[in-house]
């Protein structure tokens, strides 16, 4: 026979007990042994019990939010309607945030009636604006006046120098936290490249825009960049008799 000192560390009786029996333990040691059971079951159950009451509890939110974004769509499908957007249109920096605002993607024309290429472009992007309406693709074309009041920001014109006219960026809505998105346009300036970039802020299902009024509308615009260049360089370059 042993000492309780010693009995303490000898087996169990009861190999299969999950706790240590009171007696060959500390008061203090009791409360803990229970308290290392119950805890991980208490964890468990918390890791289980939050999740759930989390979602139950934020459930009417996510339902509120769900409907009002569903009505939101509606909203931005019904304003994209062919007959809402609106046409061809020169603007001045002040009236940007109009175009921003707008809840359908807008291709914009940044130019100068003093640069030679503005003077090409300009028509084109009306003339494109009319087939895009014409085929029901929903993207608006504007130009940005960038000689008109009030002028643009010093680092805005940094960026997009006027004596470096035109500059062409696609602006798609609500693109991030709800404002406007802008990226420049960096494909070919023509009338087909343009079209294909316009059908890309409409979406899938993009209308097609007839190729041979594109075609033509690349013709006409070598032909007025030869004219232009004549009559502006040639003819003004040419000494008198």
């Amino acid at each position: 026979r042993v000492g309780p000192q010693v009995e303490r560390y000898l087996p169990t009786e009861d190999p299969t007990a999950f706790l240590l029996p009171d007696s060959r333990l500390e008061p203090h040691e009791r409360w803990w042994q229970k308290v290392f059971v119950v805890l991980p079951w208490l964890t468990f159950a918390c890791m289980l019990a939050v999740p759930l009451w989390l979602v139950r509890s934020n459930l009417p939110f996510l339902q509120k939010r769900a409907v009002e974004d569903k009505w939101a769509a509606h909203k931005r499908a019904a304003a994209l309607d062919v007959g809402r957007v609106p046409e061809f249109s020169v603007v001045s920096f002040a009236q940007m945030p109009d175009v921003l605002e707008r809840p359908f993607p807008t291709l914009l024309l940044l130019f100068d009636p003093k640069t030679f290429a503005s003077r090409l472009f300009l028509p084109l992007m009306r003339d494109l604006e009319v087939l895009l309406r014409a085929a029901g693709v929903k993207v608006a074309v504007t130009a940005l006046d960038l000689s008109m009041t009030p002028a643009p920001a010093a680092d805005f014109s940094w960026e997009y120098p006027s004596a470096l006219a035109p500059h062409i960026q696609l602006v798609l809505p609500r693109a991030r936290d709800g404002e406007a998105g802008i990226v420049d346009y960096d494909g070919r300036w023509t009338a087909s490249a343009l079209a294909e970039a316009a059908c890309g802020l409409h979406g899938p299902r993009c209308p097609d825009v007839n190729p041979e009024v594109l075609a033509q509308g690349d013709g006409l615009l070598e032909e007025l960049r030869e004219v232009l260049f004549e009559l502006l360089f040639v003819e003004d370059g040419a000494e008198p008799d």
